[in-house]
């Protein structure tokens, strides 16, 4: 379990909301040198408590159509069959799961066209894959932006109306924070 400490917390929080600040201006907010956080991120990428991504928006790639895809799946195969899911290209993220479900992903394809041969042709025969049902997504609603790393702490997101909305993570919450940047507004 790696520590956080109040800087550590601080800046992963600072670059949750903007993470193409630069290491002066971040150092500035947080009294700090600039190398010393180039050093903290550094490290963090590094412990894997941060990954940096770019996140686009779907829409300006023309990909018009996301969708869940929930599966069941043999257990004995789960890991080849996320092996199998984690290959293809439309597959934007994978959640193995509790419930009547074994994986969740949400794809995002240019049309119903590629949406049905990707489930027909891609999916659905990979080995282990028992059965599938699919959720079309018919709007957006609501942006995480900015997950507090605290137990029990509040997290605050963007509805689609650009209001703050507060909620509660359960104090057994596991969080990541990826570092992002909402694309598109």
């Amino acid at each position: 379990m790696i520590k956080l400490d109040p800087v550590d917390k601080k800046l992963i929080k600072l670059l949750q909301h903007d993470a193409l600040q630069s290491s002066t201006l971040l150092a500035k907010q947080l009294e700090v040198s600039p190398a010393t956080v180039r050093r903290r991120i550094k490290r963090h990428v590094e412990d894997r408590v941060i990954h940096v991504i770019a996140a686009v928006d779907p829409s300006r790639w023309r990909l018009n159509i996301s969708a869940f895809v929930a599966l069941k799946v043999d257990t004995l195969e789960l890991d080849n069959v996320l092996r199998d899911l984690g290959s293809l290209e439309q597959v934007v993220n994978m959640r193995i799961t509790t419930g009547g479900f074994d994986i969740i992903t949400l794809v995002q394809v240019a049309s119903i066209g590629e949406l049905d041969d990707l489930l027909r042709c891609r999916i659905t025969p990979i080995p282990g894959v028992l059965s599938l049902e699919t959720f079309l997504c018919l709007k957006h609603t609501k942006i995480r932006e900015v997950i507090e790393l605290f137990r029990g702490a509040k997290f605050s997101a963007v509805t689609s109306m650009g209001q703050k909305e507060p909620n509660l993570m359960p104090d057994n919450a596991i969080l990541s924070a990826p570092i992002s940047r909402r694309v598109g507004k």
